[in-house]
This record gives C-alpha cells, sequence and structure tokens, in this order.
C-alpha cells in the first residue's frame, strides 16, 4: 500500500506540471516561448517615437536688440502704401497716470494705467511711400516674456501728454529720417520684457521670431 501511495503521487505530480506548463504558469516556459514577464510593465511607461516627435518645438526669443541699434533688414508698414523703413527705437520714457488726461476727460475711457512713450527713429531707404503722413508706430507692440502683447496703443498724444506732436509732411524723401513717438499704456499685471516693430506679426511665436528690443525706461 505503501508504494502504491508513491506511484499514485508521482502521477499527480506529473499531471500537475503538465497542466502549468500548458498554461504558462512556468517563468522558464514563458521565456522560453519569447512573451514578455510582465507584459505592458515597461513598454507602455515610455511614450512612443512618434508621440515625441509630434509635441511641438519651444519657440526661443530672437536675440534682443539695444535702444538705439536698428532692426536688421527693411520693413514695409501696411499704412504707408509703400517704401522699405529702417526701424530704430530711441528711448522709452516712463510717464505718469494724469498724463492721460486733458482738463477733466480722459483722453480714453478705456487707457486706465501708467502711460510710457515709446520713440522710434524711422529712415526710409528704398522706395516712397503713397501716404505723406504714414501711421508707422501702429505696427509698435509692447511684450511680456511670453511674447504675449500688453496694453493700450494710443499712438500719440499731444507734447504736454509726453509725445511731441508731429510736423505735417507733404512726403518722405529717400534716407530722410523722422523719431515718432507712440503712447503705449501699461496697467501693471504684468511685466514689460521687450518691444517690437512687426507689421505682420499675429501670435506670440511670430513676435518671438522677429527683431525686438530689450524694455528699457528712463
Amino acid at each position: 500500500m505503501h508504494r502504491r501511495s508513491k506511484v499514485r503521487y508521482g502521477l499527480m505530480a506529473t499531471a500537475l506540471s503538465l497542466t502549468l506548463t500548458a498554461c504558462g504558469g512556468s517563468g522558464e516556459s514563458s521565456k522560453a516561448a519569447g512573451g514578455p514577464q510582465n507584459p505592458g510593465a515597461g513598454d507602455s511607461a515610455k511614450p512612443s517615437a512618434a508621440a515625441t516627435s509630434s509635441a511641438p518645438a519651444k519657440v526661443e526669443w530672437s536675440p534682443a536688440l539695444t535702444m538705439g541699434q536698428p532692426a536688421p533688414g527693411l520693413y514695409e508698414s501696411p499704412n504707408a502704401s509703400g517704401g522699405k523703413f529702417e526701424i530704430a527705437p530711441q528711448k522709452i520714457v516712463a510717464g505718469k497716470p494724469g498724463q492721460l488726461r486733458i482738463g477733466e476727460f480722459d483722453v480714453r475711457e478705456e487707457a486706465k494705467g501708467t502711460p510710457y512713450f515709446i520713440f522710434v527713429k524711422y529712415t526710409l531707404k528704398e522706395g516712397k511711400p503713397a501716404s505723406p503722413n504714414p501711421l508707422l508706430s501702429a505696427s509698435l507692440a509692447v511684450l511680456d516674456e511670453n511674447g504675449e502683447k500688453l496694453g493700450i496703443n494710443t499712438v500719440d498724444l499731444n507734447e504736454e501728454n509726453g509725445c511731441t506732436v508731429p510736423e505735417i509732411y507733404l512726403g518722405w524723401d529717400a534716407g530722410e529720417a523722422r523719431t515718432l513717438c507712440s503712447t503705449i499704456v501699461l496697467d501693471g499685471t504684468k511685466q514689460p520684457a521687450r518691444i517690437a516693430w512687426h507689421a505682420d506679426a499675429v501670435t506670440p511665436d511670430d513676435y518671438k521670431k522677429g527683431p525686438s528690443w530689450t524694455w528699457t525706461t528712463q
């Protein structure tokens, strides 16, 4: 009887081993079959090559220019209807909130904050504008560190309020340079980082790629 028990135990152990092997329960059998020991634990945690390549590249700022330094290249203003200009901001003068008022009235009701007067030198290098007095400073923008536009551009005010009144010209001559002033009103919620002149910029990335100057006030 003792011998029969041993035989029966051996048959049961053999059957159990065959069952585990067929179900893939043995670790060695899984390796031999080429299957992963812990499927999905390693590969699924890693981003796929397609997902990595589809992430948009971060746009970096172009090197900052300094006040008085002209932008590389020449630029056409949409308000000039012809002519290519060299653009060179000269200075930024910080004003006071009271300078936005004429008598008892705000110059612009929505212009609440501190005015900054930005002086930009424009030199006609090529062609001739069809408009004798184009509004060149309309393409000027103040940007935060992310390239987002800040403030309200009131374009120009009178000399009493920080910007000199531009003279009335009959036209531009080749090589002629004029320094024009534009008033930008900032509410202080974000800090300005740069100013830019770009006739075609729409997005922050557009401004980052174009010429821009370090924000420096007097």
